[in-house]
């Protein structure tokens, strides 16, 4: 551990290595006071989208729940006003800071319902386990401002837990959590990127998981996250008025580039909180210290 901890601090010592991160937290503090709101603006966006869409959509919602999963015409809809009321209530509340963590709690609840009624048709083109793989990406970050909330009000990291003598260690767990599942992230998109550029992103992603240069790596991991949904999920080119099956591809690629914006937030809550003390960076921080 030790050698493979000199041989990263080597790694630091390079020049460009440390101009990188200077840039970086050259721009970390100049928009430090803009970070809160860009986080929670970025992380609702695909929940009100996708609660005003099933709201403008509500007939073909309700043909849905009643072919598909046999349920029946008035406890669907009692489903989908109760799913997309607290989706659009925790939104709100997500921007409230005394309401922050209540407010990551319905959009947690709204997530796991999603997973239960559409996990089996994939609403995305990468199927169920990509569809999956986002909704626990979202969870994740869900946590990861719920937690942060909690220790500051100090209570328990997350609800259910019990009392700890340093309630940080429970932020730092799910933090490593979430340094997981963001770069889980990345095997979903392997279709979408190619195996060529997989090699590169592979060995970011695993730096992100570890907590090595989590601010460079996470913003490299971000900008390679942008870039495959860009690139490939330009519903704004599609002319849904030509087909009907037109019309359904564009509102599925808005709504996987709208879910991707949302989870890019919660890289960009690790890249400017730090990955927690279960990380190789804290390590060689308190081996430096020593």
């Amino acid at each position: 551990m030790t050698a493979a901890i000199d041989a990263l601090r080597a790694v630091d010592a390079n020049p460009v290595v440390q101009q990188v991160s200077h840039a970086l937290n050259r721009v970390k503090r100049a928009t430090k006071p803009y970070t809160p709101f860009m986080t929670r603006a970025l992380l609702v966006l695909a929940f009100v989208e996708d609660a005003i869409h099933t709201l403008v959509e509500y007939k073909s919602q309700l043909h849905f729940f009643e072919r598909e999963l046999w349920i029946p015409r008035y406890v669907a809809l009692m489903l989908i006003l109760t799913s997309t009321s607290a989706t659009l209530v925790g939104s709100v509340m997500v921007f409230f800071n005394k309401l922050e963590k209540n407010g990551a709690k319905l959009l947690l609840f709204a997530t796991v319902y999603q997973q239960l009624i559409y996990g089996r048709h994939s609403p995305i083109t990468s199927g169920n386990l990509g569809f999956l793989i986002r909704n626990l990406c979202l969870c994740g970050t869900l946590l990861l401002v719920m937690s942060a909330q909690r220790v500051r009000d100090g209570l328990p990291a997350l609800p259910g837990l019990p009392e700890m003598r340093d309630k940080h260690a429970q932020r730092h767990n799910v933090a490593l959590l979430t340094r997981i599942l963001m770069a889980l992230l990345s095997v979903e998109m392997f279709d979408v990127i190619g195996w060529g550029w997989s090699f590169i992103m592979c060995p970011i992603a695993l730096a992100v998981v570890v907590g090595y240069k989590t601010d460079m790596m996470g913003a490299l991991l971000m900008s390679f996250y942008v870039l495959a949904t860009v690139s490939s999920k330009q519903f704004w080119r599609i002319d849904a008025s030509a087909h009907v099956y037109m019309a359904f591809k564009r509102d599925v690629m808005r709504f996987e580039f709208l879910q991707t914006v949302s989870i890019l937030s919660g890289l960009l809550v690790l890249i400017t909180t730090g990955p927690g003390a279960l990380s190789l960076d804290d390590s060689m921080r308190r081996s430096k210290a020593w």
